[in-house]
């Protein structure tokens, strides 16, 4: 290998690590990702992008349902927890550090009776999932990039 494509290889290795180190530091991911990261191997190079396409395709669906619920007259307050419930899980499970505060938060206003509350966490818990699926989705970008054999069967975000 030539010293120009090792530099590069440097410097593309020193971007992924900065990336994961902020998704670490600005809490939007949290230690349980690290769990799906240490799955993934030789055997199944693209795990931790399989588990995150998934995630990423039923987020989208859990957001609505719950936006659907909150917003129906009458309001069901034991539908909106049993949704937020739900997608808590999966949040939590993927390591949705920043997301998951929010849905708490929510899951806190409705056991308080403040739907007002619940409601206004709703815009706030659609941005964290916004700053989730671009930064992860960029990290995961970068680090398909690092390896060439599966740069291909990469999921966009």
């Amino acid at each position: 290998m030539d010293s120009k494509s090792s530099v590069g290889s440097n410097s593309l290795e020193e971007q992924i690590a900065t990336m994961r180190k902020s998704l670490f530091v600005e809490e939007i991911l949290n230690e349980q990702f690290n769990e799906w990261e240490m799955l993934e191997d030789d055997n199944d190079p693209n795990f931790v992008d399989t588990v995150a396409s998934s995630y990423f395709s039923q987020t989208p669906t859990d957001i609505h349902a719950v936006e659907q619920i909150l917003y129906a007259i009458p309001v069901d307050p034991a539908k909106v927890e049993t949704i937020l419930f739900k997608f808590k899980g999966a949040s939590s499970s993927f390591g949705a550090n920043k997301v998951t505060i929010e849905i708490n938060k929510m899951i806190d206003c409705l056991r308080r009776g403040d739907m007002e509350g619940c409601k206004a966490g709703l815009p706030i818990l659609k941005q964290e999932f916004d700053t989730l699926k671009n930064k992860l989705g960029a990290y995961l970008k970068l680090l398909r990039q690092d390896k060439p054999s599966s740069s291909s069967t990469g999921a966009n975000y």
